[in-house]
């Protein structure tokens, strides 16, 4: 999976969310929202509150209500603890169909033909398989009610989850034209879905308030955004959002095209202007500052990051930005505060390796070798690199005094590490 990682993008899907979560009687603090770089119209939910989001979902989405609609079905299925009992459900379509395939070789065995032996094998596959999708297809309308409820209760329309259902019910059709094939999808037919949705539409009586249009209008900012970032063409994207639309998400996204076009000069004229008019927005500051730092003026990128973090104290990855630009300044005073600033964002992003590799950059570069060896030590541990962290551990616990935090802290990564590498294939 391509993950990607804006603080703008998840902010915003956060705060539509979390209303969600807390509708739904779930704690908003277990909330895990990833975005990944699909063009994909989907999103789905894994165990530990884990929602993951296509870039696609919102891209193709032109209107907030449709991307709602996909995450408070989500929000169903964790609600719903669809998520563990889909595990348990695996494992026991596994063991059945394990089951069949010790069957059928004693059935061959006994019979003394394959063919017999290969029967009893399939058939008890396909029970199995057949057993799990048709579990799957009654979460996938219990998660559907649960999200109609959930939409309901803030005050959303399910008009949105019902547009993006006839999008995918015309992707159906072009990618499953035989019956064989949709009765073994893992979700239940569009058109079954999109029928219960349409009787909810039709029972429901829901009045577009600020709120919504408050979502309308944050949506629209980071559907332009992602837009802009991600299409293969700038140029396209100035077309699809031509100079005469001067809404602030038609701006953002011109701003973007032209900066990825290396057209620097009208990149940061259409900046200024969206912070003459938005000098309180912490995201516009962190642009602009992305925009200098990556044409090489380091040293102008700092005021507008600096100001960023002063808006949103709270942001870590507008933070962690800054402190690259701070390290990457060679000034001493900027690199000891690039310092503090990765102390800050580890409390929040303490298994973010960029942060870690980060940090032992910064270390490197003011000499102090302990804080270097300790984190390249997190870095290598949190990549995975087991062997790596084992050295880095090593040489970090001569140099740290003992029962500080950080060589205590250095004691249980070095036994997670042990343990992995035990289990690691030997060679």
């Amino acid at each position: 999976m391509n993950l990607i990682r804006d603080q703008e993008t998840e902010d915003t899907l956060r705060s539509y969310v979390i209303p969600m979560f807390e509708v739904a009687g779930l704690n908003p603090d277990t909330l895990k929202l990833h975005l990944l770089a699909d063009n994909n119209i989907n999103a789905f939910a894994a165990k530990g509150s884990n929602i993951f989001i296509n870039t696609g979902l919102i891209m193709n989405s032109p209107r907030v209500g449709m991307t709602l609609g996909v995450l408070a079905h989500e929000t169903g299925h964790i609600a719903g603890g669809h998520l563990v009992r889909l595990y348990d459900n695996m494992q026991i379509a596994q063991r059945n169909s394990l089951i069949s395939t010790v069957l059928g070789g004693v059935a061959a065995i006994a019979t003394g033909r394959p063919d017999v032996g290969m029967a009893v094998m399939m058939g008890g596959s396909n029970a199995a398989m057949q057993g799990h999708l048709s579990y799957r297809r009654s979460e996938e309308n219990a998660a559907d009610e649960l999200a109609t409820k959930i939409l309901s209760k803030m005050g959303y329309s399910v008009k949105g989850f019902v547009d993006v259902m006839y999008i995918l019910q015309q992707q159906e059709k072009i990618a499953m034209s035989q019956d064989y094939y949709s009765y073994l999808r893992t979700h239940p037919l569009s058109e079954e879905r999109i029928s219960f949705l349409e009787n909810t539409l039709r029972k429901e009586s829901v009045l577009t308030d600020d709120a919504h249009k408050r979502a309308e209008l944050s949506y629209q900012r980071i559907r332009a955004k992602l837009i802009a970032f991600l299409s293969s063409s700038p140029r396209l994207v100035l077309k699809a959002y031509p100079q005469s639309d001067m809404r602030t998400a038609s701006r953002y996204a011109r701003a973007i095209a032209h900066f990825r076009l290396n057209e620097l000069s009208e990149a940061l004229k259409i900046m200024d202007e969206l912070l003459k008019d938005n000098p309180n927005d912490a995201y516009f500051h962190e642009l602009k500052g992305q925009m200098l730092y990556e044409n090489g003026k380091v040293n102008e990128a700092l005021s507008p990051y600096k100001e960023a973090v002063r808006l949103a104290p709270d942001a870590a990855l507008i933070r962690l930005s800054l402190a690259s630009v701070q390290i990457e300044s060679n000034d001493k005073k900027e690199v000891a505060e690039g310092i503090k600033n990765l102390e800050k964002i580890l409390i929040t992003e303490k298994d973010n390796p960029s942060v870690w590799r980060l940090l032992a950059v910064a270390a490197g570069k003011t000499e102090d070798t302990a804080l270097t060896a300790y984190a390249m030590a997190e870095y290598t541990f949190s990549m995975g690199d087991y062997k790596g962290a084992a050295k880095h551990i090593e040489k970090a616990q001569k140099l740290i005094p003992k029962d500080s935090p950080k060589y205590i802290r250095l004691e249980d990564i070095k036994q997670e590490a042990e343990r992995s590498l035990a289990k690691e294939p030997q060679f």
